[in-house]
């Protein structure tokens, strides 16, 4: 298991991309997310941990959070804190519980990490300053994630630039929400191959093998690259280096001592006491609200688009899209016929 920190939105002041310069306070820190990786040798990977600053972002609407594609968690500063760390590890060992199954979980050795083992997962540290060498998941899991994260990014701001030549892709990251970045991540971790996760883990000892190459390909377009020199001022591929030193954890000791619910409760207490120190990012970002028309529009033009192109790939996936779109117009009218009633 790892961490990582990711600035979900970009800027195109240059000097922020200095590379080993550290994110401390200040608007862009506000921008940002802290993502956290767990996989096995085989290759096997649990959901996605996003850690954000608000509890319910503007841009999450009246969506339920349990149905987003990741487990949505939140802190002051959008760091790993000792009650979500804490709460993922106790429904991690039940879930190895229930499969029957004990495990060995690799971990930095961070301030926010128990100390204390569990019934199902034994808890294994690294030797202080080793996680570069010794740490799987930063032998190119990351870099493939983050890559694949961007080239997601990147590729809406080349559609939405297509579809109004007036926008600039500055100004199209700068629109960049949160919501818009779970399912980018979400995706992006999806698609990284279990044999790439594999490599690393033999990349960093966990098991001999010949083949140490543990990056994965990614074929970067050429529009790709001159976008992302243009905005941000480096080549597409070192993207993942310019968010690789922010803070993803509490640096403060902790009493691994007391129990768990001790735990949860003291992490709790401290995190409203911070509570007045709300993220004005997540205030102040605007998430353009879609209506079910709109919807019902976009999508026929699309479905149109790839009857006139006989695209018999991208049409298979329609049926299931307008299912979802006449399932949502008949609850959306369901709902109006009872609030007439209740009027009435």
């Amino acid at each position: 298991m790892d961490e990582s920190g990711l600035f979900f939105k970009t800027s195109a002041d240059k000097s922020f991309y200095i590379k080993g310069e550290k994110c401390g306070g200040g608007k862009k820190s506000k921008e940002r997310i802290t993502i956290s990786l767990c996989a096995n040798l085989l290759g096997e990977k649990e959901e996605l941990v996003v850690i954000g600053k608000s509890a319910r972002p503007r841009a999450f609407g009246s969506l339920n959070i349990s149905d987003l594609p990741v487990t949505y968690k939140n802190s002051r500063k959008a760091w790993m804190t000792t009650e979500i760390f804490t709460h993922w590890l106790m429904g991690f060992n039940e879930k190895m519980k229930q499969q029957d199954r004990h495990v060995l979980l690799f971990l930095d050795n961070a301030p926010a990490y128990p100390t204390k083992q569990f019934s199902n997962v034994k808890l294994q540290f690294f030797p202080a300053n080793t996680t570069s060498v010794l740490q799987p998941l930063d032998q190119g899991v990351i870099q493939a994630v983050k890559l694949r994260y961007r080239e997601a990014q990147f590729r809406y701001m080349m559609t939405e630039m297509e579809a109004d030549v007036s926008k600039t892709g500055s100004e199209l990251m700068k629109q960049v929400h949160i919501l818009n970045a779970i399912h980018w991540i979400a995706e992006a971790w999806k698609e990284v191959n279990p044999s790439t996760i594999t490599k690393c883990f033999h990349k960093a000892g966990f098991s001999p093998s010949n083949d140490l190459t543990a990056d994965e390909e990614i074929d970067i377009p050429e529009e790709l690259n001159t976008l992302s020199l243009i905005i941000v001022g480096v080549n597409f591929a070192e993207l993942p280096t310019i968010d690789a030193d922010i803070n993803i954890c509490i640096t403060e000791e902790v009493d691994w001592s007391k129990s768990a619910t001790d735990l949860l409760i003291n992490s709790s207490v401290k995190e409203d006491e911070n509570s007045e120190e709300e993220d004005e990012a997540e205030r102040e970002e605007n998430c353009e609200r879609i209506t079910l028309q709109e919807a019902f529009s976009g999508f026929n033009k699309c479905r149109n688009f790839f009857q006139q192109r006989c695209n018999s790939a991208a049409l298979q996936y329609t049926s299931a899209v307008e299912g979802e779109l006449l399932k949502m117009r008949c609850q959306q009218q369901q709902k109006a016929i009872k609030d007439f009633f209740k009027k009435a």
